[in-house]
């Protein structure tokens, strides 16, 4: 917090790889508004998130590390202070591992390149969500596409899925209420069924689950060719899309 001449408040949350939880932001700027005349409130963002995560930060404003890279790298050769040239340094590794999904091969990919990898879709207005899910056998990053609701024998709606789990493309069914196995199969067949022909690379799960929420289908090395090459990016941005349109279409 930042007081200037008694009347303006400057209240910046910084979040590297954390996020917002427990309506933060409201609480700090009516405690702000409440005290002083003028209120800013500025939500930093140095590392990655989904846009999901900044849809509802007003009044505050974000401000991510491409735009501190953007208003501070001019000066880079001009400021000796180490400070400021340590941390922009430390900026420029974040952007430099994240974009580096771009030019890497898929099968090198660490967390940040995953990272870079969604916040591409989601700039493209292709994802609602993505973030990390902690798994008990191995946390992993997750997308999530546009859900749909789909309607089983018994007249009523569940959720479908479909989602990237980093080398995985899934194909799944939300039942919060029952966890039914057989609404589960009954999607599973109904889903194989619409893609056989289409597509023969989705392929049902060797094992089922139980759950409020149970994969049903999957895609592996969704990346490559019929002869097993790289796709390139643009071409896999598309292969996404017609996934996403055929879960859609059910």
């Amino acid at each position: 917090m930042i007081i200037i001449n008694s009347s303006i408040c400057i209240i910046v949350e910084s979040k590297t790889s954390s996020h917002l939880h427990s309506n933060q932001l409201n609480r700090y700027a009516d405690y702000a508004k409440q005290k002083y005349k003028n209120f800013i409130g500025i939500y930093l963002k140095t590392g990655n998130e989904s846009r999901a995560y900044q849809k509802n930060i007003h009044p505050f404003k974000a401000v991510n590390r491409q735009d501190l890279l953007n208003h501070f790298t001019p000066y880079k050769d001009k400021i000796s202070n180490d400070i400021f040239i340590d941390f922009i340094e430390y900026l420029q590794d974040i952007e430099s591992k994240t974009q580096k999904f771009s030019i890497a091969d898929l099968g090198e990919w660490e967390s940040r390149q995953w990272q870079g990898f969604y916040q591409h879709l989601d700039n493209l207005n292709l994802l609602t969500w993505w973030g990390i899910v902690n798994n008990p056998t191995r946390p992993f990053l997750v997308a999530d596409f546009k859900k749909k609701e789909w309607q089983a024998h018994n007249k009523m709606s569940y959720t479908i899925v479909f989602a990237i789990h980093e080398q995985q493309l899934i194909f799944g069914i939300y039942d919060k209420i029952h966890k039914s196995t057989k609404i589960r199969n009954e999607f599973s067949k109904y889903l194989l069924s619409q893609a056989k022909g289409k597509f023969p690379e989705i392929k049902k799960l060797q094992k089922f689950g139980r759950g409020s929420f149970m994969k049903v289908a999957v895609i592996d090395n969704y990346w490559f060719d019929e002869n097993k090459q790289y796709i390139g990016m643009n071409n896999l941005v598309e292969k996404l899309k017609n996934y996403h349109n055929f879960l859609l279409s059910l």
